[in-house]
């Protein structure tokens, strides 16, 4: 019993630690778009 709830928390916590990953990844990239998106404004304003 112990050792399956063990199981459930562990899969959880990965399962959180994957959910951040990609959040970090997505906030990442779309701040890195915007970037470049305001580098290339600059460019042609």
């Amino acid at each position: 019993m112990i050792y399956k709830l063990n199981r459930y928390v562990e899969t959880g916590w990965r399962t959180n630690d994957l959910i951040n990953t990609l959040k970090m990844n997505l906030y990442n990239y779309l701040n890195l778009r915007l970037i470049t998106l305001k580098m290339i404004l600059k460019v042609y304003l």
